[in-house]
C-alpha cells in the first residue's frame, strides 16, 4: 500500500461494498447543483484490519473465535487478551508510510478526522452494526495511533457482543481519513413529524462536537428562515450562516443526498467559510436507520437514566441495572396477573446506556388483566407521549386482548390482596438479611468468603428491587381499579384520578425525607454559627459544622437517610452518608427562603394537608354519584391503595440500604483486588462486571488487571473514540419541536402552575422560588428536599408510579413527566406554564412575557 485509495474511486458499487461496506459508501460526492460539497476523503479498506488481526492475534483468540465465545465465561478475558496485544502492536509499516505520505501529500494546516465503519459479511437478517468515532489526528504518527485506537476498539467484548448479536461472523472495519474543517455550525437534517400528523424536514443542531448519539433529539421543523417564533441561538447562528434561502438549500441537499433511502434518513452537515457570499455546506455523513419490513414493525425504545452527566455510567453499574431491571418487571407483570413464563425482551445496553424496550412491554401489557399498554408505559415513563400514544395505536390495532375482561380483572383483583401479605413477610425476611449482612466485618473474611458476601448482596438488592416491583405493580392495579369504578358512572373522569384519591396518605418514603430535611433547616435557621459556615461553602459532612443543635439534626438526618445519593442506583457514586456535599447545596437553597422557627416543616406540612383535604373533597364529590355497593368497594380500594403506599416507604428505605450495602462490599472488594494486582488503581471494580469480580476473588488470577484495562479502553471509546452502536430496526422515539408553544408529557400529579423555568441538569439551581419550574433529566427520589422547594416540577423521562412522582402528589406540586427534550425545550427564566392534569408544558405567549 503505497497511497491510500480516495473514497469515489472504487470501480462500481459490488466492488465498493465488499471493500468499505454500504454505510461508507454513502458517503458520496454529491451533484453540484445541489448547493453542497463532501470534503475530500480517503480509506483504509476493511481487509487491512483483518490481515493486521491475523498477523496480531494467535489462533485462540482470532475474531471467529472471539465471537464464538461471546457472552461466555472466558469469552470476556479472551477479549482482554485480544484487546492488550491489538491494542500494543504497531501499526502495519506500509499503512503507517501511506498515513505519512497522505499527510505530506495534504500539507494544509488542517488536522484529520478518521470515521471507521463496519464491513461485516455473513449477517443475518437483523439490523446492522455500524462503528462510530471522531478522532482528530495533525500527522502520521498521530493518525497511526488513532488507528490502532479504532482497531483495539473491535475486540473488546462490548463491540464482540454487539457482532455476536447481529449474527456477523467475519469483521473488517474500513476507516475513512478526511481533512477536518471549521464549520460555523454542525447540525443533523432528519425528518420530523409536524402537528398535522405529517413530516417536514428539520434540522436538530449539535451542542457538541461528539457524534450524535440514537435517542431523541431536538428538532426546529425547516420553512422560511426556519419557522417563526423564539429559536435556540444554536439555530439562530445557523441561520445567519445560511442567510435568507437556507431553508431551500438544506431541502435540496437533503434530497440529493438521501436519494431513496426514504423518510428515516437523516443527513450530518456542516456550514463551511463563505465563498463570495455564498454559503458552502459541507455534508459530513448519510445514515439510513428506519425500521424494514412489514407495515407496523414499529419497535421504540427509552432510555433509563442511572445518574446525571456529572458521573459516569460503569459496567457495573449497567449491568447490575440491567438484571435488575429484568427481574423487576418480570415481578410487576406477574403481580399483575401475567402468566407467561418467557424472558422479556425489555432491556438493552448501547453505548453503556440501559434502554427499555417499550414495544415488548406494550404487547406483554395487552395480555395483563386490568391494565393496557397505555397504563404500563405511563407508569414506568416513556420518554415522550407520541411514543406512547403510537404504541398504544400499534397494540390496538391487533383487536382487544381477551385477557382484558372484567372477570380476569376481579380474579387479578383478588389475587393481589393475598400478594400484599405476602410482601409484608417479604420485607421482615429481607430487613433481617440486610441487618445481618451490615454489620459484618468484612476485613476478617478471606477471599472465597468475600465472594460469596458479594454475590450475596447482590441478590439482597435483587430482592429488594423484585419486592418493591411487586408493591408498584398493587398500587397501580388499585388506582387503575379505582378509575375503572367511577367511570363506570362519570363521565371524562381523569385518567390520574386513582392517583390523586390516594394522595395525602402522609409517611411515603420522598415526603417523610422531605419532611426531615424541612426539620433539620428549622434548626440550621437558629444556629447562627452553623448558618455561617452553611453560607460559606457547600459541606460534605456534618463534622464540617460547628458544634452545636445543627450539627446533631443533621446528623440524626443522615442517620435515617445516609444510604441515599443522587443518581444512586450507580454503585460508583458516593452515599450521602460518605460525601454530603448535595445534601449541603440543598440546605443552602433552603436557607435562601429564610422564614421564622419551625416555618420550613410548616411549610411542607401544610403542602400534605392540603394534598390530603383535595383527595377527601373529591372522594367526596364522587361519591353521590355511585350505588351504596359502589360507594364502599371505592373506599375498600382507596384504603388498601393507600396501605400500599405507606408500605412502599419501608420497601424504599429497605432498596436503599440494599444498594448501600452493595456499594460498600464493592468497595472492599476493589481493595482487595488492588493488593493481588498493583496495576489496578483504586475504583477500578466499576469497569468489569459483578461475576468478575467474583471469581477475581476466588482465583487471584492476574488476567483481572487486563480485563479492567480492557473496560477502561471501552471507557474511553465512549467519551474519545470509537463506539458501537448496534441497531435492529429501532426508533428511539420522535423529535421534538423546539420552538413548539406546548409540549405534551404524562400528568404525574395534578395542578395548575405559572412560574419561571429553573434548570436542574447535573448541579443545583443557583435559587429556587415558590414560582419556581424545576426541569431536570429524570426524576430521583434523593432530591425530594429539592423538588419541596419548586411550584412544579417537569422531567424528561419517569412515569407516574415512580418514588419521586408519589412524593410529588402528596405534596400537591404539579408534575409532567415523559416530555422529550424539555431541557433543551425551554430557556433558563421563561414564562410557563405547568398542567399536572393534561400533561401539558406551555410556554407564555409573547404579549405575556412583556
Amino acid at each position: 500500500m503505497t497511497e491510500l485509495p480516495r473514497l469515489d474511486a472504487f470501480e462500481g458499487k459490488r466492488d465498493a461494498l465488499q471493500r468499505v461496506g454500504r454505510a461508507t459508501l454513502e458517503l458520496v460526492t454529491l451533484p453540484s447543483d445541489s448547493g453542497a460539497v463532501t470534503p475530500r476523503r480517503w480509506v483504509i479498506e476493511g481487509r487491512v484490519f483483518e490481515e493486521h488481526a491475523a498477523r496480531v492475534l494467535p489462533k485462540n483468540l482470532e475474531l471467529r473465535a472471539l465471537l464464538k465465545q461471546a457472552r461466555s465465561r472466558g469469552g470476556e478475558e479472551r477479549c482482554a487478551r485480544a484487546f492488550e496485544l491489538v491494542s500494543t502492536a504497531e501499526v502495519p509499516g506500509e499503512l503507517l508510510g501511506a498515513l505519512e505520505g497522505l499527510c505530506r501529500a495534504t500539507t494544509s494546516g488542517r488536522s484529520f478526522v478518521l470515521r471507521p465503519f463496519v464491513v461485516a459479511g455473513e449477517r443475518g437478517p437483523g439490523g446492522r452494526v455500524r462503528l462510530e468515532a471522531k478522532l482528530a489526528a495533525a500527522n502520521g504518527a498521530e493518525l497511526g495511533l488513532a488507528v490502532r485506537h479504532i482497531w483495539a476498539s473491535i475486540v473488546t467484548s462490548r463491540a464482540i457482543d454487539a457482532l455476536a448479536s447481529a449474527a456477523v461472523k467475519s469483521v473488517g472495519v474500513a476507516i475513512v481519513i478526511e481533512e477536518a474543517e471549521a464549520f460555523a455550525a454542525r447540525a443533523w437534517l432528519v425528518r420530523a413529524a409536524d402537528a398535522g400528523g405529517g413530516s417536514r424536514l428539520g434540522v436538530a443542531v449539535l451542542r457538541e462536537s461528539a457524534p450524535m448519539r440514537a435517542q431523541p433529539r431536538p428538532v426546529v421543523p425547516l420553512g422560511p428562515l426556519f419557522g417563526v417564533g423564539p429559536l435556540p441561538p444554536e439555530v439562530e447562528r445557523l441561520r445567519a450562516e445560511l442567510g435568507s434561502g437556507g431553508a431551500l438549500l438544506l431541502e435540496r441537499v437533503f434530497d440529493a443526498a438521501t436519494g431513496g433511502l426514504g423518510e428515516g434518513a437523516r443527513v450530518l452537515f456542516g456550514v463551511g467559510e463563505h465563498s463570495s457570499g455564498t454559503p458552502r455546506v459541507v455534508v459530513l455523513a448519510v445514515e439510513h436507520e428506519a425500521p424494514k419490513g412489514a407495515e407496523g414493525s414499529l419497535r421504540a425504545w427509552s432510555e433509563v437514566r442511572l445518574v446525571g452527566e456529572a458521573h459516569s455510567q460503569t459496567c457495573l453499574g449497567v449491568d447490575e441495572c440491567e438484571r435488575l431491571a429484568r427481574r423487576g418487571l418480570a415481578s410487576m407483570a406477574a403481580a399483575l396477573g401475567h402468566t407467561s413464563s418467557s424472558a422479556w425482551p425489555v432491556t438493552s445496553v448501547v453505548e453503556s446506556r440501559l434502554y427499555l424496550g417499550l414495544t415488548e412491554l406494550a404487547r406483554t401489557a395487552d395480555r395483563i388483566p386490568m391494565v393496557g399498554p397505555r397504563d404500563v408505559l405511563a407508569a414506568l415513563g416513556t420518554g415522550d407521549r407520541a411514543v406512547l400514544e403510537r404504541l398504544v395505536a400499534h397494540a390496538d390495532a391487533k383487536g382487544p386482548s381477551r385477557w382484558r375482561e372484567t372477570l380476569a380483572a376481579v380474579s387479578a383483583l383478588r389475587k393481589q390482596v393475598g400478594l400484599d401479605r405476602e410482601s409484608s413477610d417479604s420485607l421482615t425476611q429481607l430487613g433481617r438479611d440486610a441487618r445481618v449482612l451490615g454489620e459484618l466485618d468484612y476485613s476478617l473474611l478471606p477471599n472465597d468468603a468475600m465472594a460469596s458476601t458479594l454475590l450475596t448482596a447482590r441478590r439482597l438488592l435483587e430482592d429488594s428491587v423484585e419486592l418493591a416491583s411487586r408493591l408498584l405493580a398493587s398500587m397501580l392495579g388499585y388506582e387503575l381499579a379505582v378509575h375503572e369504578l367511577i367511570a363506570r358512572r362519570v363521565a371524562g373522569v381523569a385518567e390520574l384520578v386513582g392517583a390523586r384519591l390516594v394522595a395525602g396518605v402522609k409517611g411515603t418514603y420522598g415526603a417523610s425525607l422531605a419532611l426531615a430535611f424541612a426539620r433539620v433547616v428549622d434548626v440550621c435557621a437558629t444556629d447562627s454559627a452553623a448558618m455561617a459556615r452553611l453560607e460559606a461553602s457547600p459541606i460534605a459532612r456534618a463534622s464540617e459544622l460547628p458544634d452545636g443543635p445543627a450539627r446533631g439534626a443533621l446528623g440524626q438526618c443522615l442517620s435515617l437517610y445516609g444510604d441515599m445519593g443522587v443518581g444512586g442506583l450507580e454503585p460508583s457514586v458516593p452515599r450521602w452518608s460518605e460525601d454530603a456535599r448535595d445534601v449541603g447545596r440543598m440546605l443552602r437553597l433552603w436557607l435562601a427562603r429564610g422564614g421564622e422557627a419551625g416555618a420550613h416543616r410548616r411549610f411542607v406540612e401544610e403542602k400534605q394537608d392540603r394534598a390530603r383535604a383535595t383527595a377527601d373533597a373529591e372522594l367526596a364529590r364522587f361519591e353521590p354519584e355511585l350505588a351504596w355497593a359502589e360507594r364502599a368497594t371505592l373506599r375498600w380500594l382507596v384504603e388498601r391503595a393507600r396501605t400500599v403506599a405507606r408500605a412502599r416507604a419501608g420497601v424504599d428505605r429497605l432498596v436503599w440500604r440494599a444498594l448501600a450495602i452493595f456499594r460498600q462490599v464493592v468497595l472492599d472488594v476493589d481493595r482487595r483486588l488492588v493488593r493481588i494486582d498493583p496495576r489496578l488503581a483504586r475504583g477500578a471494580v466499576f469497569h468489569v462486571s459483578l461475576d468478575t469480580l467474583a471469581q477475581g476473588l476466588k482465583s487471584g488470577r492476574p488476567e483481572l488487571g487486563r480485563l479492567v484495562a480492557m473496560r477502561e479502553g471501552e471507557r474511553r471509546g465512549d467519551i474519545a473514540h470509537a463506539r458501537f452502536v448496534f441497531t435492529e430496526g429501532n426508533e428511539y422515539g420522535p423529535t421534538l419541536s423546539v420552538h413548539a408553544r406546548e409540549h405534551a408529557g404524562i400528568g404525574a400529579s395534578a395542578g395548575v402552575m405559572d412560574g419561571l423555568v429553573c434548570h436542574a441538569g447535573d448541579g443545583f439551581p443557583a435559587t429556587l422560588g415558590a414560582d419556581g419550574v424545576l426541569v431536570v433529566p429524570a426524576l430521583d427520589v434523593a432530591l425530594s428536599p429539592l423538588y419541596a422547594l419548586a411550584g412544579a416540577v417537569v422531567s424528561e423521562s419517569s412515569g407516574v408510579l415512580h418514588p419521586a412522582s408519589e412524593m410529588l402528589r402528596e405534596l400537591a406540586i404539579p408534575c409532567v413527566t415523559s416530555v422529550c427534550g424539555a431541557g433543551a425545550a425551554f430557556d433558563a427564566g421563561e414564562a410557563v406554564r405547568v398542567d399536572g392534569e393534561r400533561g401539558i408544558v406551555a410556554r407564555a405567549a409573547r404579549e405575556e412575557r412583556g
